[in-house]
């Protein structure tokens, strides 16, 4: 559940203020025509998806970042094996003709991949997005919940 919950965090909202990359707009538009189908819901209350509608692709890439194989490989390496997590991620979506020219088209998801890397966490970990655990709060020492301290070893 976890990595469905990342899935759909990465493609509905990562890029709602930042630039998107060049093939996010043909998701989008393939998520319109679902909720355009004769039949489908009514949306017209709403300026989100609904749920169904983003739901396939969800479920296509969750079972990459669910994979351990995966997980791992997302991991960025000099040399550059994580472009196999990418293009694979770009296959699932059945997104992007143009070749994989930058990771920086799949941003944030690279960076949020090497921060959790740093504190040895994969896609598929259940704590990962938890802040990092080298660190921790004493709630003594600040009445709004504590401040951060450095763990003791």
């Amino acid at each position: 559940m976890r990595a469905y919950e990342i899935a759909s965090g990465y493609l509905q909202y990562s890029w709602r203020i930042d630039s998107h990359p060049l093939w996010y707009p043909d998701l989008v538009e393939r998520w319109h025509e679902r909720v355009r189908m004769p039949g489908a819901v009514s949306t017209r209350t709403t300026w989100q998806f609904p749920g169904w509608a983003v739901h396939p692709e969800c479920t296509a890439i969750t079972a990459i970042f669910a994979s351990p194989y995966w997980a791992a490989l997302a991991i960025p390496a000099s040399d550059r094996r994580h472009r196999l997590f990418y293009q694979r991620l770009l296959a699932q979506l059945e997104v992007g003709d143009a070749p994989l020219q930058t990771m920086r088209t799949f941003d944030p998801l690279p960076r949020d991949i090497q921060e959790q890397a740093r504190w040895g966490r994969l896609l598929n970990d259940p704590d990962w997005g938890a802040p990092s655990p080298a660190v921790d709060t004493d709630p003594a020492c600040a009445p709004h919940g504590g401040a951060p301290i450095a763990a003791v070893p």
